[in-house]
C-alpha cells in the first residue's frame, strides 16, 4: 500500500511532467529555465494534493477509505476540471494551481485503486 511519501513523489512527478509538456506545446519558444521552474512549481502543488485525500482521512487502518478515496470523488474532480478551466472569473495562476491539486489528488486515487482492496465506489463507512 503506498505511503505519503509514495503519493507525494508519484503526484509531484505526474503534475511536474505534465507542466513541462503542456509548457512546450503552449509556448515553443520557451526557454528550459522556464519550463523548469513552471514544472517545478506544478510538482510541488501536486505532490500536495497527492496528499490531501489521506489527510482528510487519514490511514489509520486497511480499512480508512471512505468518500474522498472514492471512484465518486475521482469522478468529481474530473468532471470539474474543464468548469475551472472555462472559469473567466479565476486567473490563470488560480486555474493552474486547482489543476495541479486535482490531478495530485486523482494519483493518489490512481495509486490507491491499483491496491488489493481498491476504491469504493462511495464509501466504505455507510
Amino acid at each position: 500500500m503506498p505511503n505519503q511519501d509514495d503519493h507525494f513523489r508519484a503526484s509531484a512527478t505526474v503534475c511536474g511532467l505534465a507542466r513541462a509538456v503542456r509548457e512546450l506545446q503552449l509556448n515553443p519558444q520557451a526557454g528550459p529555465g522556464e519550463v523548469l521552474v513552471k514544472a517545478a512549481i506544478s510538482a510541488l502543488i501536486g505532490g500536495i494534493g497527492g496528499t490531501l485525500p489521506d489527510l482528510i482521512e487519514p490511514a489509520t487502518t486497511p480499512h480508512h477509505r471512505g468518500a474522498f478515496h472514492s471512484v465518486a470523488v475521482g469522478g468529481l474532480l474530473a468532471s470539474s476540471h474543464g468548469r475551472i478551466r472555462a472559469n473567466p472569473n479565476l486567473a490563470p495562476w488560480e486555474k493552474q494551481l486547482l489543476a495541479d491539486l486535482m490531478m495530485g489528488f486523482g494519483v493518489h486515487l490512481a495509486l490507491d485503486a491499483q491496491t488489493p482492496r481498491g476504491l469504493p465506489l462511495l464509501t466504505r463507512n455507510l
